[in-house]
């Protein structure tokens, strides 16, 4: 399977899952699974809920993914591998909230100041998280993997733009 279309099929799952979650808190479903991971040092919005919808739903999409592109996936349970990057998905992005409370800036914002640096963080980590399970579980070449991180947070701006056009976000970005 060639590099490209390989991190393209890999991104499937993940950026489905994305929407999902989008939908999840735009219309507030699931609200009693709302609650705060830890909200002075990481914001009220990294809740358990997200946690939770993003690797039951990775894990659904991966499964369905395998079932359309069977070899992409390699030999693992494709719910095992679709939970894995979930919470790969989820965990990754902990960090940089963490940063972003300790700067002061507010949960969802980014600041005026470096504001191109934070877009990327903000688009760029959950695809690193996610490309090291990838890495780690597929053995992917050098080649899928860097085109997995570079087209990760490009994939994630269009779909958060996508999804700002549909109203599920309020920010394009």
């Amino acid at each position: 399977m060639r590099s490209i279309t390989h991190a393209l099929i890999l991104s499937v799952p993940l950026v489905v899952s994305g929407g999902l979650h989008m939908m999840v808190v735009k219309f507030d479903w699931l609200r009693a699974l709302k609650i705060p991971i830890h909200p002075r040092t990481l914001g009220a919005n990294k809740t358990w809920r997200g946690v939770l919808v993003m690797a039951i739903t990775v894990a659904v999409a991966v499964w369905l993914s395998s079932r359309i592109w069977p070899d992409a996936f390699g030999s693992w349970n494709p719910f095992v591998l679709g939970a894995a990057l979930g919470l790969a998905y989820a965990v990754a992005e902990l960090p940089n909230s963490f940063v972003k409370r300790r700067l002061g800036i507010p949960p969802g914002k980014r600041p005026a100041r470096n504001r191109a640096w934070f877009t990327l963080a903000d688009q760029a980590d959950s695809a690193i998280g996610c490309a090291l399970v990838y890495a780690w579980a597929l053995r992917l070449s050098a080649t899928t993997l860097l085109l997995l991180v570079a087209l990760g947070p490009a994939i994630h701006l269009g779909v958060n733009y996508s999804l700002y056009l549909l109203r599920l976000r309020k920010e394009p970005l």
